[in-house]
């Protein structure tokens, strides 16, 4: 079962966001591969399920506007969400 199945995204409440495990492990493995530039496709594709662009659009805004924004590594995090997705020219929003 990948993590893509879960896919319940964060839950909104009283105007603030609440991440899922799913953003909560997203976060974590975007952690762990920082030093080289992020997870590689395939990995995200059999972790999650989702396509690398939609990988990172989840993340940024986990990290923009969900728990993810507190974390330490958010900024480091935020700066690899844009850098995949202008890479190849793929609208953040």
């Amino acid at each position: 079962m990948t993590c893509g199945a879960i896919d319940s995204g964060m839950v909104e409440r009283g105007g603030h966001h609440r991440s899922s495990l799913v953003e909560d492990m997203m976060m974590a493995v975007s952690v762990k591969w920082l030093p080289w530039g992020g997870p590689p496709e395939e990995d995200i594709f059999v972790a999650f399920g989702l396509p690398r662009s939609d990988f990172y659009r989840r993340l940024w805004r986990y990290v923009d506007l969900g728990a993810g924004r507190s974390h330490t590594d958010a900024a480091a995090v935020r700066q690899l969400c844009q850098d995949s997705l202008t890479k190849r020219d793929v609208p953040l929003g």
